[in-house]
């Protein structure tokens, strides 16, 4: 009986081992995991931010670079204080929509304003997550503001060359009505 028992226990103990082997893999690849998470947020130009009760929980320092807000300050700010007034009201309703469930636009762009009062474009994406159990929105932004001031500055410019072309056009109609005019005054 006292063999059965040890064979039991020996069993158990290795099927304990291998437990106690199987997390200890877990919590490497979790470590690794974070380690390269936060190595790629790091070095990411575009801001990394995840809020959480609209009070910044995180933020990178390409989040740093576009808002002009240390980490330090954006971690005790709320979210509500970058969004550009403007646009408050559908970055909040695509918020409360992804957080019940429903699916809005993952991806949109949303003009915020940063420490020094400038107004800059961002192209953000937005998915829920938890953090610490309770519910959390990382959220990822490219600056878009010179992209789109390039594109204004081309709509102008595509104006303006079309104005040239109707001018161009109506001299030209101007100078064949005048040719016209002078050859029957000629004759």
């Amino acid at each position: 009986r006292i063999q059965e028992r040890t064979l039991e226990l020996a069993r158990a103990n290795a099927s304990l081992q291998e437990d106690i082997n199987g997390r200890k893999r877990a919590e490497n690849a979790l470590r690794e995991s974070e380690t390269r998470f936060r190595a790629l947020a790091e070095v990411d130009s575009s801001a990394i931010i995840i809020y959480q009760d609209d009070r910044f929980i995180y933020a990178n320092p390409g989040a740093e670079k576009i808002t002009g807000y240390s980490s330090k300050e954006l971690l005790g700010m709320n979210w509500w204080s970058i969004v550009h007034p403007e646009h408050r009201d559908i970055v909040r309703q695509r918020g409360q929509d992804r957080l019940s469930g429903k699916v809005p636009q993952s991806h949109y762009p949303v003009k915020i304003t940063t420490r020094s009062g400038e107004e800059r474009w961002l192209f953000a994406g937005a998915c829920p997550i938890t953090a610490g159990g309770r519910s959390a929105v990382v959220v990822t932004c490219l600056d878009i503001t010179e992209l789109r001031r390039l594109e204004t500055e081309r709509e102008q410019l595509n104006e303006r060359l079309a104005t040239h072309r109707r001018l161009e056009s109506l001299g030209v109609l101007a100078g064949g009505i005048a040719h016209d005019f002078n050859n029957l005054l000629q004759a």
